[in-house]
């Protein structure tokens, strides 16, 4: 099991949460989640 952590000091909105999620999961990879929470359960 993996564990990432989101600094919460980076969200400050629904953006910025989209933003931190991508800098943590999405940084070894050339495309981003975008503002989509169906994208967080798409395995």
């Amino acid at each position: 099991m993996k564990t990432f952590v989101l600094n919460g000091y980076n969200i400050h909105d629904i953006p910025t949460f989209y933003e931190e999620v991508d800098r943590v999961l999405m940084h070894e990879v050339d495309w981003k989640l975008s503002e989509s929470l169906d994208a967080l359960d798409d395995s």
